[in-house]
């Protein structure tokens, strides 16, 4: 198995679009797992390998148009795979206490609506609409989950259109939050103007980064920031409930100096 982790993290091997329904008998040192042949070429990029307690593995894919997600026994035989075409894949993947695991997408950036898509232990799907109340614009920035605490957030970056009296209007980022118990959604925290969340001016010019969880209850936010032409990576740590925020370190990138 280290072997096949090492394959796909130094490759970045991306896979042909051929998902079959089928349970595999094919172990995991096949590279293949009888899911697609892996081809050189454009496709659903394996970006994660997770295994549970159980000794169960699954495999996520995005290329931020088709999602993936296949799952594998300890011995490496494939139990199922689903593969879905949605309008835009959203970044992250999530596996909960209970063997459920989680995707996102959205079906247009001129919408007010995101969505969460839950598979349970055997693969079955169930889409969790996540509304943005009052936005015309969405823009998905990461999906992230702690399991010790039973929450799945979505950062979404958005835009409300405001006639008052004139058009205008505004932006920002809120954290909508999916509890994975009760099924319910709750906003977090919103940020607004968008420049708040970010902490840069220019927030086109910039990276939106990624968000990882950490099982203490942390959220951490890495990305490349430019101001006053000087790049640096900038890793920043939120609280469960995003209201402290802290540097965790910052450093001047090569390409910068």
């Amino acid at each position: 198995m280290r072997g096949i982790v090492l394959i796909l993290v130094s490759l970045n091997i991306c896979a042909d679009i051929l998902y079959s329904q089928n349970i595999s008998t094919i172990p995991v040192m096949d590279a293949t797992f009888n899911v697609k042949p892996f081809e050189v070429d454009w496709g659903p990029w394996f970006q994660e390998i997770r295994q549970r307690s159980d000794g169960s593995i699954y495999l996520y894919s995005n290329d931020g148009w088709n999602i993936g997600v296949v799952k594998l026994d300890s011995e490496g035989h494939k139990l199922w795979d689903r593969y879905y075409e949605p309008g835009w894949a959203i970044g992250g993947f999530f596996i909960d206490s209970n063997g459920n695991s989680y995707t996102g997408y959205f079906n247009s950036f001129w919408d007010d609506k995101v969505y969460i898509r839950k598979f349970d232990s055997n693969g079955n799907a169930n889409d969790i609409e996540v509304l943005i109340e009052g936005a015309s614009y969405v823009e998905p920035i990461n999906i992230v989950g702690i399991k010790s605490l039973n929450r799945l957030y979505i950062i979404v970056f958005y835009t409300k259109e405001i006639y008052d009296p004139e058009y205008q209007y505004t932006d920002g980022v809120v954290i909508k939050c999916y509890n994975t118990i009760t099924n319910e959604v709750t906003t977090v925290k919103d940020y607004t103007p968008a420049t708040e969340f970010f902490n840069v001016e220019d927030i086109w010019h910039n990276e939106w980064g990624i968000f990882k969880g950490s099982e203490d209850g942390d959220i951490y936010y890495a990305r490349h920031i430019t101001v006053g032409g000087i790049t640096k990576l900038k890793v920043e740590k939120f609280n469960s409930d995003f209201s402290v925020r802290a540097l965790v370190g910052e450093k001047k990138v090569g390409w910068s100096e």
